[in-house]
């Protein structure tokens, strides 16, 4: 199991459009910052979608990108790190399904951006969590 989550931690520290992130393993607190902004862009971009009524690529939204390797990527900081807490990776992987579901039923934007605000706002609690440990150390 500890394999999966490092082969998916190489992955998602070598993707691209990270901003040209270092990918040294010291540098999961940088990554993740990097990662955060990737996630808050995309959706973003999402939400202007919504507004002009293209669903299905909003949807797309969150399978591209740093929303690729999500699961597997809070399941290693779960895991392997301790950086992240267990209610923490669920409230960000709920929130993603939850979105994907209104988007999938064509909520209105204004069901959906309230959506995808609390899943910016949890995507930025994973992130100053694991920044918070990398000062620590």
């Amino acid at each position: 199991m500890g394999q999966r989550y490092g082969r998916a931690l190489a992955a998602f520290m070598g993707s691209a459009g990270t901003g040209g992130c270092k990918t040294a393993p010291d540098a999961v607190p940088n990554r993740m910052r990097c990662a955060r902004q990737a996630v808050q862009a995309q959706l973003q971009r999402c939400e202007l979608l919504v507004r002009i009524g293209q669903y299905d690529n909003a949807r797309m939204q969150l399978r591209e990108g740093a929303f690729k390797t999500l699961r597997l990527d809070l399941g290693y900081g779960q895991e392997m790190y301790r950086l992240v807490s267990q209610q923490m990776a669920r409230d960000v992987v709920e929130g993603v399904e939850r979105l994907d579901g209104a988007l999938k039923r064509r909520e209105p934007a204004e069901v959906v951006q309230p959506m995808i605000q609390r899943l910016q706002q949890g995507v930025k609690d994973v992130s100053v969590a694991v920044e918070r440990i990398g000062d620590v150390r």
